[in-house]
């Protein structure tokens, strides 16, 4: 396996510093520069198997994501559609009341199964988490290059197709899980490079990823995703309620999507999420949170 030199030391902590810093206050040159020295650990890996590289299983933050992921945000930026002016400093104090990311994980348990992961604390005293678990293989190179040339993308032979199971969301106790528009596709991931610290990534599309290892990945908390895939999702019911929560969020700030959901679906959310997004905006978002809202007043009345 290809190592790191003194260079390439030095260009992991610098990458390291930059992605610990609070993602809102990166420079376009400090996201330059995240992929100038993204740029300069991968050639020192250029040829190598990094995806049977030991390494390569273990625990990871998602601790960085650029503008082409996710849709001009820079992994927390603002999205360029977002409310200006009044209503956008209204909406974020909103959003920072009700809402706090509690971690974003993305871990290679074995080398045919990763998962993904984001722990949020809704309204300062509820606690939730979305998990999603997917497969992967590695791809040969004549579809490895139909990828490259439909993008544009440059991809080497360490590209992997991650195949995801439906989506978890836990809230409360409950489990749902989360299918139809939240269902997520396929996706072609690229890992470009990897230490005991560091993994890069590119999505097909061309997004850059950096997961790093230590932090909340190392705590016992990352891995409280096992008990979401364990434990008997609730009755389909139950979900109009959790739908109708998310569906408030998403009103108040479109940013929550990339904030929570996209981030707790690491890669696949640039896709996943939005179409997550779009469904929980929708007219059967609304119907669904006006059935919860109508099951609310019907044990109301029960109490009484």
């Amino acid at each position: 396996r290809v190592r790191m030199d003194v260079g390439g030391a030095t260009a992991a902590d610098e990458l390291l510093d930059l992605v610990g810093r609070n993602r809102d206050a990166l420079t376009p040159d400090d996201r330059a520069r995240i992929v100038a020295l993204s740029d300069e650990l991968e050639a020192q890996q250029a040829g190598a198997p990094l995806l049977v590289d030991p390494q390569l299983v273990g625990n990871y933050n998602v601790a960085y994501f650029d503008s082409s992921v996710d849709g001009g945000r820079d992994g927390r930026g603002p999205s360029p559609q977002a409310a200006t002016g009044w209503l956008r400093r209204a909406q974020r104090a909103v959003l920072r009341g009700a809402f706090r990311q509690r971690g974003s994980f993305q871990h290679v348990v074995s080398s045919r199964e990763l998962v993904n992961f984001v722990r949020f604390t809704m309204l300062g005293a509820l606690r939730g988490s979305v998990v999603a678990r997917g497969a992967f293989e590695q791809l040969g190179a004549d579809e490895i290059a139909i990828i490259s040339a439909a993008n544009g993308t440059a991809l080497s032979e360490q590209t992997a197709r991650i195949t995801f199971d439906a989506p978890r969301l836990m809230l409360c106790g409950l489990c749902f899980e989360l299918s139809g528009t939240a269902a997520q596709p396929p996706v072609v991931l690229c890992t470009t490079y990897l230490d005991n610290r560091l993994r890069l990534g590119t999505a097909s599309g061309g997004g850059r990823f950096v997961f790093t290892r230590g932090g909340g990945a190392a705590e016992p908390f990352a891995d409280d995703w096992r008990r979401a895939l364990e434990r008997p999702a609730t009755d389909p019911w139950l979900l109009t309620l959790g739908v109708a929560l998310l569906s408030s969020a998403v009103v108040l700030q479109p940013r929550f999507v990339g904030q929570v959901a996209y981030a707790a679906l690491g890669v696949a959310l640039g896709y996943g999420a939005t179409k997550f997004g779009k469904y929980v905006q929708s007219g059967a978002a609304a119907r669904a949170m006006q059935q919860a809202l109508g099951a609310l007043g019907a044990l109301g009345a029960l109490g009484a």
